[in-house]
């Protein structure tokens, strides 16, 4: 796996961990945007479970 890679991956890690504490505000609050971030979260968590299924079968 290349750097740019390992970057970019760490990347989407960070942004889909990071936007948890969003999530919950949003759904705390009612806010109709929660479904866009809960999309956006599990999007990102199936990139990052793509990303370590590569990486086992290289």
């Amino acid at each position: 796996m290349s750097v740019l890679e390992r970057a970019f991956e760490l990347l989407i890690g960070v942004i889909e961990d990071g936007s948890y504490h969003l999530l919950q505000a949003l759904e705390a609050a009612g806010n109709p945007y929660r479904y866009v971030i809960e999309a956006m979260r599990n999007e990102l968590r199936v990139c990052v479970k793509q990303g370590e299924e590569k990486q086992h079968v290289e």
